[in-house]
Parts: C-alpha cells; structure tokens; sequence
C-alpha cells in the first residue's frame, strides 16, 4: 500500500517544499465566481475568484506531468 497524506488545510497555507514528489493533480476550485449560472464576479470575487491562483502555485512550484481542472465556461474571460 501507497504511503499516502491526507492534508486537510486552507491550500494557501501548505507549506509546499514539505510535499512529496508528485507528477498528477486533480484541483477543483469554486466555480460560482466564473460560472454562467453563478456570480460571475470572476477573479474580482475575493472569497472564491482567488483559489485559481492558488493552483497556480502549486503547478509552479512542483512542476507535474499532468493537472486535471475543472471545465468553467467563463474562466478564460474573466
């Protein structure tokens, strides 16, 4: 069996040089700010619009083979 972690934390409070190696992420982050059906604040929305850019750090800092994200139609226009 895979020695496995379980984090459960805000992500912008991991310290992400304490990670393993990974090379695969799966993220989802809130889509109401960017969603047709939501609020469509988009990034302007601070408590959910925020929480992309989190991703982001972590594809930056532990450079994966492959990210899984979930499909917003608003995300690329906001």
């Amino acid at each position: 069996m895979a020695n496995n972690k379980i984090i459960n934390d805000d992500i912008s409070k991991v310290d992400l040089s304490k990670l393993a190696k990974i090379d695969i992420l799966s993220a989802g982050f809130p889509c109401q700010a960017f969603s047709i059906d939501g609020y469509r604040k988009g990034f302007d929305d601070e408590m959910m619009g925020n929480i992309f850019f989190e991703i982001l750090r972590y594809l930056e800092f532990l450079k994966l083979k492959v990210v899984f994200l979930e499909n917003v139609k608003n995300l690329k226009k906001s």
